[in-house]
Parts: C-alpha cells; structure tokens; sequence
C-alpha cells in the first residue's frame, strides 16, 4: 500500500496547534491555561482526521487535557 502525503489541512492544524502551544507558553508560564488551549486544537486534529494515520494527536489531547484541568485547580504546578 503506498503511503498517503500529508495534506495542507494537516500541516495547517499542526501549525495552528504549534503556534497557540508557543504563544500560551510564551505569554502565561505559570499559567496552566495554554496547555488547555494546545489540546483544544490537539483534540481538533483528533477528530478531524479520525480515521487517518494522525489519532496519536488524540492521545496527546487527553494527557495535556487531564494535566491542564489538573493546573486550573492547582492540585500541580506546570
């Protein structure tokens, strides 16, 4: 089977989900609130591309999602 070339749409949600990872970092260090932003466009790719070869940005999603609620709480620190 040949291999399927990554589309513009994914490099765009990659893109789109590197520069909120960066600029939430950059902004709120001590702030957990930018990790919960990159997994909203983690979760995004998720579902956007269920079926393809990219669902490990899913797994991604859940673990950041899980540390972010975690941080908003402040049972840990980021």
């Amino acid at each position: 089977m040949a291999k399927r070339r990554i589309s513009n749409e994914h490099w765009a949600s990659g893109l789109l989900g590197f520069l909120g990872f960066l600029g939430f970092k950059a902004f709120s260090l001590h702030n957990p609130w930018w990790l919960f932003y990159f997994c909203f466009f983690a979760f995004f790719s998720y579902f956007k591309y269920l079926k393809e070869e990219f669902k490990y940005l899913g797994f991604i999603g859940v673990i950041g999602l899980i540390v972010a609620i975690l941080g908003v709480f402040g049972i840990i620190r980021v």
